[in-house]
């Protein structure tokens, strides 16, 4: 019976022999992981302690939850770079925001543009598998996207996702991402969307994804409570 440490914390010791399987191959793209309720009886611990470590395993890019069937390798793993931009449809997401809007100093400055240029934001609040507010992520792209991809100004996902409608619309095809974390305070408006006391400190990933030809093709703002956060390696797969 495998052992429960002290540190780190419970879900993450069970999701991480699951991770490691997967990056070893032993468990391959479209195979079944165990279901929570498996892994409770496994590792003795609450279905919230395991649910929590498929969570995980999802927002890491690693599983995906199929309706009525279970949890299943992705055939698109961390690293490749087809998985940088999927959303992962089992969780509720709601659009805050889709707009032309004058964009921050440190979007126009990732895209290449003067500051206080016009582009497109979508912005998104991601839920957890407990329909609980996990994360407000805000993605800024060039404003000529809006023209060679008008979906972008639509409040919903393209059917087949962001990514393989960029990809057949413009011929964006990312291939790498530049990460940075950085704690603060919410404000009112953050911790109204994710249910926050006052004050509250959240923590903001900036993620800027580049092409091949290494021109900028979207910059994104992450921000969730520290609780709910994970390691800048095991970032969720993005959505947008």
């Amino acid at each position: 019976m495998p052992e429960i440490q002290k540190v780190p914390p419970k879900y993450e010791q069970i999701a991480s022999p699951i991770r490691d399987q997967i990056i070893a191959g032993e468990l391959k793209p479209g195979d079944k992981v165990p279901s929570g309720r498996f892994l409770m009886k496994l590792w003795k611990v609450s279905r919230p302690t395991a649910d929590a470590a498929l969570d995980l395993l999802k927002h890491q890019g690693y599983i995906e939850a199929r309706q009525g069937s279970g949890s299943y390798v992705r055939e698109a793993l961390p690293g490749d770079p087809s998985a940088m931009l999927t959303v992962d449809v089992s969780f509720r997401t709601e659009f805050l925001a889709v707009e032309l809007a004058p964009g921050p100093a440190q979007a126009t400055h990732a895209l290449g543009e003067p500051e206080e240029t016009e582009l497109l934001r979508r912005q998104l609040l991601i839920h957890n598998s407990e329909d609980a507010p996990a994360r407000i992520q805000t993605s800024w792209f060039a404003s000529a996207l809006a023209d060679e991809a008008p979906l972008l100004l639509e409040r919903a996902q393209p059917p087949e996702g962001v990514e393989a409608y960029l990809a057949a619309t413009a011929g964006h095809h990312p291939t790498r991402t530049l990460r940075e974390n950085s704690a603060r305070l919410a404000t009112a408006a953050e911790r109204r969307q994710l249910d926050l006391a006052n004050p509250s400190a959240v923590l903001e990933h900036r993620v800027t994804v580049f092409g091949a030809d290494g021109a900028v093709l979207r910059f994104d703002e992450i921000v969730c409570p520290p609780d709910l956060w994970y390691p800048e390696s095991d970032h969720p797969s993005l959505s947008g």
